[in-house]
């Protein structure tokens, strides 16, 4: 042999002559880092030996954060069909690289778990010790698999995985202070419930103030082995179950951060009730929210809201939290809200914070006084009892209903929302304008079936103080009042009929009966007693000639119908 020549795959050995069919040889590889047992090829004045390494010297990618390193351990299982896993644990580096066999006829299949132990220095024995324990003294970070199906790994060796560890950062417009992790989903494929972990640097607590652009946020910690194997970068969807939002985001490596949130215009954010039942349970907060909306008169309808935009949404107080869709509506927005019910409110606003509305109690926003402007019209039929004058007797059957006219103004007192008070208490003052009859100067001789009856304009003035009550007969929202206090003095309009007339105070008990017809406009009918409606009956005195006066103390019962709109 003159020289050794290394050609590719293959070694060559000169030879001095060219060997012959007798000629015996021995060229063989018998072992080093080739594989053993491959005879010389003869080719006349040279022998070539066919190189097979015994492992390819292979760099995988992991698709990895920064943050892996000293504490992490790579746990790998290598297998070559249906034999046992051949084990090997090594402490990380960015890039993997191996050392892989050369198998015949049949590839191989390599699994690589990466785990993050939980005190420590990753030196090798602390990771097979920290694996094998039991329990486990780390946390799986990612699990990968690649398969070959060619004795020679290829060069380009892509694992998928099988499992990642990521986490999503709470966007400050999300609920946090639920600590409830959205549902994630890789690949197509549904994650394990998420973890949520308070950062540790976090400056205050979830619901206390505007939002700092810089603080550290809650996050969902997510360990996703899925059953079927997939490339990076992966899909993550993310849902909430409660308020119907999704969003994506594209996962790349091991122990990301993804931030991603559903868009603005269509996310949900949470409405907090729960100071409308402070210190109840979830089961009592429901049943205090009942009360607050259906206690009869008294009662809340909806919450609405008025987005960036200027578009009112309406939210029924059902539950201590509820959400809704508020186009705009970001961290630290300030939102403008009015309450809506059967009492007046006044507008508030709420900044929205940690993704919760939380609206204050009714209270906070009630108008406890509203005022109000009524109007009406009905007739006065006079009862009586009357008597005799002079020589003549005075019926009730004499006089004919009169018509009148009633205005007034009022100022209501309305109750805590919610309380079971039994009725609005309301305060009116009243004017009436009617006919009032009076006997005009006759002969004491004339017919007492043909009684010469008269009327003048005549004004009354009164003061009541109405309770109501709300009730709802076959659904209708009716208030029923009733009272005897009321009273109230009369004159006449015009200045040439005080003689006649003159002034007079009397006693109205009052019953009224109310349908509300929206929140301001009711529709009103009314029955008002007036006694005493004082009648003067003149006549010529038979004995002495002159001009003589009867009072009569008759009552008169007013009924009228009309409408009543409450203001501020």
């Amino acid at each position: 042999m003159q020289w050794v020549e290394l050609a590719g795959s293959f070694v060559v050995l000169h030879l001095s002559r060219a060997l012959g069919k007798d000629d015996r040889y021995t060229a063989q590889v018998i072992g080093g880092h080739y594989l053993p047992g491959r005879d010389g090829i003869n080719a006349g004045n040279q022998i070539l030996l066919e190189l097979s390494p015994r492992c390819y010297t292979r760099e995988l990618r992991i698709p990895a954060a920064a943050g892996l390193g000293a504490n992490t351990c790579v746990d790998l299982h290598y297998s070559r069909g249906e034999d046992s896993k051949v084990r090997c644990v090594r402490t990380w580096s960015r890039n993997l690289v191996l050392q892989l066999p050369h198998d015949e006829p049949i590839g191989r299949s390599l699994w690589i778990g990466l785990d993050r132990l939980h005190e420590g220095a990753a030196t090798r024995q602390a990771c097979l010790d920290a694996i094998d324990q039991k329990p486990r003294r780390t946390d799986r970070l990612a699990s990968f698999q690649a398969e070959w199906s060619s004795p020679v790994p290829p060069r380009d060796l892509r694992p998928l995985a099988h499992g990642i560890r990521f986490r999503w950062e709470s966007d400050c417009a999300y609920p946090r202070h639920r600590r409830v992790c959205p549902t994630a989903a890789v690949a197509g494929k549904r994650c394990p419930p998420g973890e949520w972990r308070k950062h540790p640097t976090e400056r205050a607590s979830p619901g206390q103030g505007k939002p700092e652009p810089d603080q550290p946020r809650d996050y969902c910690s997510y360990l996703c082995e899925v059953p079927e194997l997939f490339s990076l970068p992966a899909t993550v969807s993310f849902s909430t179950a409660e308020q119907g939002d999704i969003w994506n985001d594209q996962l790349r490596s091991v122990e990301q951060s993804l931030t991603s949130y559903v868009q603005g215009d269509s996310r949900h954010v949470a409405v907090d009730f729960s100071r409308w039942a402070a210190g109840k349970t979830a089961g009592g907060a429901t049943a205090a929210l009942q009360v607050l909306t259906s206690v009869r008169g008294n009662a809340i309808n909806v919450v609405e809201v008025v987005s960036p935009s200027g578009r009112a949404y309406q939210i029924k107080p059902e539950k201590a939290e509820q959400f809704v869709s508020i186009p705009g509506a970001t961290c630290g927005t300030r939102l403008r809200y009015r309450i809506v019910g059967d009492l007046r409110f006044e507008e508030k606003t709420v900044d929205l914070v940690d993704g919760v509305l939380r609206i204050a109690h009714p209270r906070d926003s009630q108008y406890r006084f509203a005022l109000g402007l009524g109007a009406a019209a009905g007739v006065i039929s006079t009862l009586g009892p009357y008597g005799t004058f002079g020589a003549s007797e005075l019926r009730a059957k004499h006089f004919p209903e009169r018509p009148y006219a009633s205005v007034r103004a009022t100022v209501r007192y309305q109750p805590t929302p919610g309380r079971h008070m039994p009725h609005f208490v309301e305060a009116q003052l009243s004017y009436l304008l009617s006919q009032q009859p009076f006997v005009a100067v006759r002969d004491p001789t004339a017919s007492v079936r043909d009684p010469s009856i008269e009327t003048s304009l005549y004004s009354r003035v009164l003061f009541t103080l109405l309770p109501l009550l709300p009730v709802r007969p076959w659904g209708l929202p009716i208030e029923v009042g009733l009272t005897p206090a009321s009273i109230g003095f009369g004159f006449p309009l015009l200045q040439r009929d005080e003689s006649v007339l003159g002034l007079q105070v009397f006693w109205a008990p009052h019953a009224a009966l109310r349908l509300r017809v929206s929140r301001a406009l009711l529709l009103e009918a009314s029955l008002r007693g007036i006694y005493p409606d004082r009648t003067h009956a003149y006549h010529l005195d038979s004995v002495v000639g002159a001009p003589a006066r009867t009072s009569f103390n008759p009552f008169a019962l007013a009924a009228d119908v009309g409408f009543h709109v409450l203001f501020l």
